[in-house]
């Protein structure tokens, strides 16, 4: 098979890039028979395989619309005579393309029109429903989302597959010296609770630090709360930063801004507990990844997250600042409870893998390259 991937935008650090960079890694992996040109933003040097079968097409176009203007215009000339084209992040093209295959994130927009653009929600719910009708199937990245694309796009069942995300091998409960390597690093306390992901109102972190602030009243709680990860224009929380001050929190609260992949396994062990309060999630690979490192984790009932999740974490019915205050006080006071959830997590994150994951896309290629 001659296999054409577009992966542009992957190469800015985030929950996107993660989900495609290791799928297309162990894709790389797995199979060394096809052949495959892959679309990205930026060279991806851990693509490149002994075989020689992967050929990267470099369109270093910052614009986003630009970007989809030039594919749009390109791809049907770039990839004729392929046997598959694979469109890891959501946005198909309209033209004579190949059998077209579509990975779905998240309807999150669309359940929340609130939390985006105007733009963005108009997109998503005209463009994108146009797009979808086009492609010959849709890979979704939970049970939750499959439902949401037959919900909202009106796409048959017998056309969408599931194929879980996972947490990568590095992501793995961390010696002491790591833990010891990345407190001094970003100046972390022996005790913290910490979020990973993008600042923004769908992460529901102004809830968060109202929740921490309760937690830390009722059980006398000394360490921080600590949020990694940068700041997302589209979606900003104005309230985050105010309600910090506000509770007199400037100190206790610790921004890192984005950290490395690397250093995220050591956080997250060095961590008390992973907190997920998010509105939605499509799928909530944080959740995975932090249950892969030994941590204990609590999250809402969001969307995927529970389906991903299981009850091997603190569940919440409510995402109110109340609700997660009590999953907090209930980890402080409970050492026992912290080891208990610990060992569940680590074994659940063992149901997914990558490898897995690669070996369910390659077998949605061959089955639509056999018509």
């Amino acid at each position: 098979m001659k296999i054409a991937i577009d992966a542009l935008g992957i190469n800015k650090f985030g929950g996107g890039r993660t989900a495609t960079i290791f799928l297309l890694q162990s894709l790389c992996a797995l199979d060394t028979q096809n052949q495959y040109q892959i679309a990205l933003s930026a060279y991806e040097p851990t693509l490149n395989t002994p075989a020689g079968n992967v050929k990267q097409w470099i369109i270093p176009i910052k614009h986003r619309f630009l970007v989809r203007f030039f594919a749009q215009l390109a791809f049907p000339t770039r990839f004729k005579g392929y046997d598959v084209v694979h469109f890891t992040k959501n946005l198909n093209l309209i033209g004579p393309l190949p059998p077209q295959i579509v990975t779905m994130f998240d309807v999150t927009i669309l359940l929340h029109p609130e939390l985006m653009p105007r733009i963005d929600y108009w997109y998503y719910k005209n463009i994108q429903r146009v797009m979808l009708r086009k492609a010959q199937r849709v890979i979704t990245i939970s049970k939750d989302v499959a439902k949401g694309v037959m919900q909202f796009y009106g796409i048959p069942e017998e056309r969408i597959r599931v194929v879980y995300l996972a947490a990568a091998e590095h992501f793995k409960p961390s010696t002491a010296e790591q833990i010891k390597a990345v407190r001094e690093k970003y100046s972390l306390p022996e005790e913290y609770f910490v979020h990973v992901g993008h600042l923004d109102r769908k992460k529901n972190l102004t809830n968060l630090v109202r929740a921490f602030n309760l937690a830390r009243q009722k059980t006398g709680f000394k360490g921080k709360l600590v949020l990694v990860g940068e700041r997302y224009p589209k979606g900003h929380d104005a309230e985050l930063v105010p309600t910090i001050h506000e509770l007199g929190l400037d100190h206790e609260v610790i921004f890192t801004g984005g950290a490395p992949d690397a250093d995220l396994p050591a956080i997250f062990s060095g961590a008390m507990a992973k907190v997920f309060p998010s509105i939605h999630e499509g799928f909530g690979l944080v959740v995975i990844e932090a249950m892969a490192c030994g941590t204990p984790v609590i999250a809402g009932r969001a969307g995927a997250v529970e389906e991903i999740m299981q009850d091997d974490g603190i569940l919440l019915d409510r995402i109110d600042a109340e609700s997660i205050a009590e999953a907090l006080a209930r980890l402080i006071q409970d050492k026992d409870l912290r080891l208990e959830l610990s060992k569940k997590g680590l074994d659940r994150s063992r149901n997914f893998s990558w490898k897995k994951a690669a070996s369910q896309t390659l077998e949605v290629y061959q089955e639509l390259a056999r018509g």
